[in-house]
């Protein structure tokens, strides 16, 4: 609105305040007016209930914003990373390791567990890792929320206190670019990237698409440390601090390490999600699926001849189950409800009864539904009343303009109508990883979906870098 002259005020709770100024910092805004209203936590939150009292002990504030309020820094804001370096002695490494640690806290740096030293020789070992120059600007990369400018130093002095590797580089890299840099939280929704990786790198460096594929594994650590390292770049970089910009109420595990792994083509009956998404087989790529506000493991009785039944039933009814997603459900290309993960042994038995990718997209489609009430109640706020409702009507007509568009036809169905959770079978994505058992599916419920791959570039000493590599999976038989 200001851009095209229309004098305008962000009216902000107190606690969304920092979130408001990055929101800003992010859509290229060096300043913005802004009136902070008391909102409070807990028991003391207000406003909800009746925000005009508050305004009108702010009017002065209001009318002083719209009509005399001028940025004191103009033009876009660029915000570049600075390099500063830490000192921290002490009586021996493990003291001094420490008074680091507790530093970094109290700037709430980091995620709570311990972080390595970014020493000037750990980060210079982890640069070999792409042809990148150290202080060059990656372009349209902004890790968020800050907005903050992501250059190969800054990544690497995040890899290096997340225990990444040289050979890590160019996934997590690339990574960055599958994410836009939204590897940070802001807001309440505790949603986190959901990273494919493809292409023959991940065996090179070690990447888990077998079993434990989301846990922790000494064998496979390269999904843990490329996670951490985003996740590290989001809590440092991208100021992400928890209470502060990040709001989730709940949080969830993912936020230490991510959710990183690789697909199993080499077992898979399908084509991998890369190829799905247009590229060349055998190129390496890292695809973000979405965020994942949550994970669903789902385990049933399922056989080899009765597939399409177990997908019907037993885990359509976990989908519609786990589906919160549906204010975000406008079916565009770049757009996916949820991904859904398969086990390699899972995908073989469908494959053998004639079952495609797409065929699986359209069976957990048709079956994963849920009342047309229930949107009907999310839509109106669970307004008194529902369709008699005036108030509701409007709402709900608001709705269905935007990114309900799709529940348009539904619209006047008796409220116990069955509807999809989500616009078209390719609002999902369908992926291939984990251990040999055949009846375990993994469930990511997305919000939103936001699907974009993004080639992986491998530095000219690749060869080498691989050769000096430890092969922590030799000889292991998964």
């Amino acid at each position: 609105m200001e851009k095209l002259g229309v004098p305008s005020v962000a009216i902000v709770g107190d606690i969304f305040a920092d979130v408001a100024v990055m929101g800003h910092r992010k859509q290229g805004f060096a300043e913005l007016p802004m009136m902070v209203w008391p909102q409070g936590y807990g028991e003391e939150w207000v406003g909800y209930e009746d925000p005009r009292a508050t305004i009108l002990e702010t009017i002065d504030e209001i009318i002083y914003d719209l009509t005399k309020w001028a940025p004191e820094v103009s033009g876009k804001l660029t915000i570049l990373p600075e390099p500063v370096t830490f000192l921290y002695e002490g009586v021996d490494y493990q003291d001094a390791l420490s008074k680091m640690n507790d530093d970094f806290l109290l700037r709430t740096w980091g995620d709570g567990l311990p972080l390595l030293p970014a020493t000037e020789e750990r980060v210079e070992w982890l640069l070999t890792g792409t042809d990148l120059a150290p202080d060059e600007l990656i372009p349209d990369l902004a890790i968020q929320p800050s907005g903050m400018l992501a250059t190969p130093r800054t990544i690497a002095i995040n890899a290096a206190m997340a225990g990444a590797r040289p050979e890590y580089m160019p996934v997590i890299i690339a990574a960055l670019q599958a994410t836009s840099g939204r590897v940070g939280f802001s807001g309440t929704n505790p949603a986190v990237p959901v990273l494919v990786v493809n292409g023959p790198i991940a065996k090179e460096i070690g990447m888990n698409s077998s079993w434990n594929f989301l846990g922790p594994s000494s064998t496979y650590p390269a999904n843990g440390a490329i996670g951490r390292t985003l996740m590290t770049l989001g809590h440092t970089a991208g100021q992400a601090a928890g209470g502060i910009t990040n709001l989730t109420p709940s949080g969830q595990p993912a936020h230490y390490n991510g959710v990183v792994f690789a697909e199993a083509e080499d077992r898979s009956p399908w084509e991998p999600l890369n190829a799905e998404l247009g590229f060349a087989p055998g190129t390496n790529t890292v695809t973000c699926c979405g965020r994942a506000q949550g994970i669903i493991n789902v385990a049933g009785m399922m056989e080899a001849g009765n597939c399409g039944e177990y997908l019907k039933g037993h885990l359509s009814r976990q989908m519609a189950f786990g589906h919160s997603n549906w204010k975000k459900a406008a079916d565009t290309p770049e757009n996916r409800s949820a991904t859904l993960n398969v086990s390699a042994e899972g995908a073989k038995a469908m494959a053998d009864l004639g079952y495609s990718k797409g065929d699986v997209k359209e069976m957990i489609w048709e079956a994963s539904q849920i009342p047309l009430a229930y949107y009907e109640e999310l839509a109106g706020d669970y307004i008194e009343g529902g369709r008699t409702n005036p108030e509701f009507t409007t709402r709900w007509e608001a709705y269905i303009s935007g990114a309900g568009q799709w529940l348009e036809p539904y619209t006047n169905l008796p409220l116990d109508t069955m509807v999809p959770i989500a616009p078209s079978p390719n609002s999902f994505v369908v992926v291939v990883s984990g251990g040999q058992l055949f009846n375990h599916f993994t469930w990511f419920v997305h919000y939103p979906g936001d699907l974009k791959a993004a080639e992986i570039q491998t530095p000219a000493n690749w060869a080498e870098i691989l050769n000096e590599a430890p092969k922590f999976w030799e000889g292991v038989s998964f």
